[in-house]
């Protein structure tokens, strides 16, 4: 089984496709474009993406579900800037990219990509949930079940430790 899976794997990469964002038109500031693109393509683990835009005017920062719904990107680890970004797509689930002007994204400028992976380990995760609580002092008050998507429950927790931060309050 584990030789099988490494084979499906290893294929998957050979066979990945870069994707140019927008195709013709590249990484701009459209309405709702980004969602019609995505919408009839399959993205798989080791596809790119490939952004092609005017680096004087534009970026592409990923973020989490909850800053592109905001359109913010205040908390982005990585902001792209060269306008040719290849983003390499390493992980199952859905990846999430804006533009850090908050005008381009609430225009359309912002990309939601849904790549499919382990759809056996997301099976698992789903038969399985995981109740154990987190390692806080709220421990009985934090836990992650099978209610919600992994990300979505990132998302929350992330959410939630910014409501601390912005008090002045961290967690050691």
């Amino acid at each position: 089984m584990l030789m099988i899976t490494a084979f499906t794997v290893l294929l998957g990469f050979c066979s990945a496709t870069t994707f140019k964002v927008g195709d013709s038109d590249g990484w701009t500031a459209k309405d709702d474009k980004y969602h019609g693109w995505a919408e009839g393509k399959e993205f798989n683990v080791g596809d790119s993406l490939l952004f092609e835009y005017d680096h004087n005017f534009n970026d592409v920062v990923p973020v989490i579900r909850l800053d592109y719904d905001l359109c913010q990107s205040s908390f982005a680890e990585a902001v792209y800037k060269t306008g040719h970004d290849v983003v390499t797509l390493t992980k199952p689930g859905h990846h999430y990219f804006i533009s850090s002007n908050p005008a381009r994204c609430r225009s359309g400028q912002k990309l939601d990509v849904h790549v499919l992976g382990d759809e056996l380990g997301e099976l698992e995760f789903k038969l399985n949930p995981m109740t154990e609580s987190l390692h806080s002092p709220w421990k009985s008050q934090v836990t992650i079940s099978s209610g919600s998507s992994k990300q979505e429950t990132m998302d929350c927790l992330t959410m939630w430790l910014r409501k601390f931060q912005r008090f002045g309050l961290g967690l050691a």
